[in-house]
């Protein structure tokens, strides 16, 4: 995977924080009323359930945990983007400075932890959002000189609508820096990776495998993300453990 920083520059001007609300498509929350907007939470994650570039450091169960522990200060800022009904979401703060040289712009934020900086976007939505979002910058940045967007995918949906967007308004838009990394790409199912993954041998074995076990009682196969039971499986699970050659 392409992986770049991209910088776009607008025509900005400073406005009174009373003016934010003259835009009613795009909406701008702090962190602690993006923690506490649990509506907002839902529509999010309806989002994150097909959208345009799937990334989890985007989606609101990661957000929110980053947001509340590992939070940057006051100027952190979530763009909630809508069209009739909300489309997208990108993290922003400002920076005082580029490059070691004193210019003022607004960037995507990124946590330490975090390792994709493509905004959640509703799929088909790409270009209303990235319109949106940049007018909106255009009347409220605040004496931001340009927007600095880190860690976007190279290639995709989501950059390939902001150059056309960027395009169709006249605007400037430079790559600044790209490097190149693995990707674990998503198959259509965990049988057709299992297939292309596990030979045919090995997979013929854990089936036998499967089967013996099953003799010795029924097996079930669960998921789960709450607490409730962890601690018992875990305690159960290290004892399995230390029976083998692990724990000798």
């Amino acid at each position: 995977m392409k992986s770049n920083r991209t910088i776009i520059t607008h025509p900005y001007r400073t406005l009174h924080n009373e003016e934010c609300s003259a835009v009613a498509d795009v909406r701008l929350v702090t962190a602690a009323e993006f923690l506490g907007d649990t509506g907002l939470q839902a529509l999010l994650d309806e989002i994150a359930q097909d959208p345009a570039e799937p990334n989890a450091f985007s989606e609101y169960w990661y957000l929110a945990a980053a947001a509340d522990k590992l939070c940057p200060g006051d100027d952190l800022r979530f763009a909630i983007v809508c069209d009739q009904e909300v489309i997208g979401l990108i993290p922003m703060q400002m920076m005082p400075a580029y490059a070691r040289l004193p210019i003022v712009h607004l960037q995507n934020w990124l946590n330490p932890n975090a390792f994709l900086g493509a905004p959640l976007i509703r799929r088909g939505c790409e270009d209303v959002f990235w319109s949106k979002l940049l007018s909106f910058l255009d009347e409220h940045g605040d004496g931001a000189h340009f927007l600095h967007l880190r860690t976007m995918a190279g290639e995709g949906p989501v950059m390939a609508s902001l150059h056309r967007i960027c395009a169709d308004q006249k605007r400037q838009i430079a790559q600044v820096h790209s490097e190149e990394r693995a990707l674990l790409e998503n198959v259509p199912s965990p049988e057709a990776y299992l297939e292309n993954a596990v030979r045919g041998k090995k997979r013929k074995e854990l089936r036998r495998q499967h089967k013996r076990l099953s003799e010795l009682g029924t097996i079930l196969f669960a998921r789960g993300s709450g607490a409730q039971g962890l601690d018992a499986w875990i305690d159960e699970f290290l004892t399995l453990e230390r029976r083998g050659w692990k724990g000798a």
